[in-house]
């Protein structure tokens, strides 16, 4: 039966809520051919020794096929059962008629008025299909008996692709990522939180009446909650799926974030799945060099080199000490379209920091290559708030975020609040839809995160 006949729907859902994620017994009686790999039988099925056949017949959820032969016994059974079904009115014999349902198979038209109404809102749903663990195709339960069917990828996670078609190979760990996500999830109730587009689909450089009409997302990234709790945690913390840190600016309102990451973590320790063959981490590059045995320190910041860079006099040793901010890139001098910016970046750090006490943190030591002589990388935070002034620089658009390799631990010990606060700026810059004449110091962090963003694009639903 097509779920767009009348009663399709609801008769869906009484099986559905009488089956999924319990034990069945199933008596095959006929195989039917198949045109693809999945059998498909005839028999009967029961749960909990209950037949669900008597159960639909009974609630008026089914209808007996005419038979040509002679009934039997327990063809009578049946259709007694329908005919009380009937004459109660359950069901599909109703006479009232199913409720008045608009569904919506293909996704919004209008990707960003979707967002605009929906995002951060908690919506019932059911998933309707685990194409692999971090990518599912789920039903919207919206107001006034409306359905929207929509591709949603987890939010602040990945998992491996899991093969879609005959013959084509799935990445190591994908099936089972896919296994984990369907076995808890598929045709399950749960929660979804729609919490953006997978880019931004215009940026104050493409809005004007030269702006590009925008195709429809193919996919929206959001958290989808099982009544155990999200899903996403629970994949990475089996090793089965890896942190997006680009994600990290759309989790950070719910702390989201730092679960994964505590999730991650433990994945990491025990080795699981996707971690099995990772190296010892090494703590060499921490504690080597001209950083002893401590990984904090308080000190007095003496001078300001650039955006980036600066000079700090360690409370204990009295040592100067040059430190470079970790994760965190500051516009170029050098470069005649960035120079401004660079005695801008450079003018709001002497400002905020010369002359006061901060709480240095080492996260790295960045090794002498060529040139340039060995840094120790740091996080740096000041003032009564603990201000990070990496995170100050990021949101005033007078510093960029170093995009690290996936399993690059040599990064800013509050990464991914320094990607929370890029995302900030951007979400203003765009609601404000700014003209790129008229940003000031923005710029150049936009023109670095377009560039980004845009390298980012999704290629087809699922992969991010």
């Amino acid at each position: 039966m097509s779920l767009k006949a009348p009663w399709a729907f609801e008769s869906r859902e009484f099986l559905r809520t009488h089956t999924v994620g319990k034990e069945i017994t199933f008596t095959s009686l006929h195989s039917l051919s198949s045109n693809d790999d999945v059998p498909r039988d005839l028999g009967n099925a029961e749960v909990g020794g209950v037949d669900l056949t008597t159960e639909l017949l009974k609630n008026g959820w089914a209808k007996l096929k005419e038979i040509k032969r002679e009934p039997t016994e327990e063809d009578i059974k049946k259709r007694e059962l329908e005919n009380e079904a009937k004459a109660a009115g359950r069901g599909l014999w109703n006479p009232h008629g199913p409720q008045a349902r608009e569904v919506h198979h293909t996704m919004p038209e209008d990707s960003q008025a979707f967002i605009a109404e929906w995002k951060g809102k908690s919506l019932d749903a059911i998933v309707e299909y685990v194409k692999d663990g971090t990518t599912l195709r789920v039903r919207l339960l919206l107001p006034d008996g409306e359905h929207q069917i929509v591709n949603i990828a987890l939010a602040g996670v990945r998992s491996p692709r899991a093969s879609t078609k005959q013959g084509e190979l799935s990445e190591p760990w994908g099936e089972e990522a896919k296994f984990f996500t369907e076995s808890r999830l598929l045709q399950r109730p749960v929660r979804v939180i729609i919490l953006s587009l997978p880019t931004s689909t215009a940026t104050p450089f493409q809005s004007g009446p030269n702006a590009t009409a925008q195709q429809p997302a193919s996919i929206f990234i959001g958290s989808v909650l099982h009544p155990a709790g999200n899903v996403a945690e629970f994949l990475v913390g089996a090793g089965l799926a890896r942190v997006v840190d680009w994600h990290a600016g759309m989790l950070a309102s719910t702390g989201g974030m730092e679960k994964l990451r505590a999730a991650e973590k433990s994945a990491k320790e025990r080795r699981a799945c996707l971690y099995a063959n990772l190296p010892a981490v090494s703590t060499a590059s921490k504690v080597n060099g001209t950083i002893g045995n401590s990984k904090t320190f308080d000190g007095m910041v003496v001078r300001v080199w650039s955006g980036d860079q600066l000079s700090v006099i360690e409370k204990e040793t009295g040592k100067e000490r040059r430190l470079q901010l970790s994760s965190t890139r500051g516009p170029k001098l050098s470069d005649p379209k960035q120079a401004y910016y660079a005695q801008e970046a450079r003018e709001f750090l002497r400002k905020k920091l010369i002359g006061k006490h901060v709480k240095v943190t080492i996260d790295f030591v960045r090794p002498r290559e060529g040139d340039f002589e060995e840094r120790e990388c740091v996080t740096v935070h000041y003032g009564g708030q603990n201000t990070n002034i990496a995170e100050q620089l990021i949101e005033k658009g007078l510093g960029s975020i170093v995009r690290h390799k996936r399993d690059d631990e040599d990064r800013s010990s509050e990464y991914d609040k320094l990607i929370a606060a890029e995302q900030a700026l951007v979400d203003v810059l765009f609601r404000s839809n700014q003209d790129a004449q008229t940003l000031g110091p923005f710029i150049v962090q936009l023109q670095k995160l377009e560039a980004f963003t845009l390298g980012k694009k999704y290629q087809h639903p699922g992969r991010h």
